[in-house]
């Protein structure tokens, strides 16, 4: 045990008082990998170094802190990754009269916008109304038959089409948008758009 009153440090090297590092102590502070168990950054503490995991965890909680991510931003990328599968395949924009409309101006006012997005030995036609800051989407899977669609984007909805292959949605938000479509053991989804 160290005596308080021995100032010069005098006694057992091995002694219960001593700490990892401590010169005074013959232990040197490294450990089996040569390296310092505790190491003195920039400001002159002491800290112990971190691991691969444990550093992710400080620099996403410091970003957190300091730099967050939008909540509108996390909501949509939650609704993404929560409906994505493996299994399902990605439809191809086909039409847009959106795109047709900024090429070739037409007469009349507001327009519903029509889309065709296109999959192997399947279509769907997608014809978006502006409500008042809601949108309404009114749809046909190609060849007809029942189906189930789900939307993906602000607000997750599931209708069941027709025999005829129609469905249709009311009080859509505006924002990203996409359109799953299951038949049987097939599934596709629409590529995104911006309603």
């Amino acid at each position: 045990m160290h005596d308080p009153g021995d100032p010069g440090g005098s006694g057992d090297s091995g002694r219960e008082d001593s700490l990892p590092g401590d010169p005074r102590s013959g232990d040197s502070g490294r450990n089996d990998s040569g390296r310092n168990d505790s190491e003195t950054d920039a400001s002159g503490m002491d800290h112990l170094p971190l691991g691969g995991d444990e550093l992710e965890e400080e620099l996403r909680r410091a970003a957190g802190l300091f730099d967050p991510v939008p909540a509108h931003l996390v909501e949509i990328a939650v609704a993404a990754f929560t409906v994505r599968t493996v299994d399902t395949e990605l439809a191809e924009l086909l039409f847009d009269s959106l795109a047709v409309a900024a090429a070739e101006p037409v007469r009349g006012g507001d327009q519903p916008r029509l889309l065709t997005f296109g999959w192997p030995g399947a279509t769907i036609d997608l014809e978006i109304t502006a409500t008042g800051g809601r949108n309404r989407v009114a749809g046909q899977v190609l060849p007809p038959g029942p189906a189930r669609i789900e939307t993906r984007g602000a607000r997750a909805v599931t209708v069941t089409a027709d025999p005829l292959g129609r469905f249709a949605l009311d009080e859509v938000l505006p924002g990203a948008f996409s359109v799953r479509c299951v038949r049987g053991p097939d599934a596709f989804t629409t590529e995104w758009i911006t309603i």
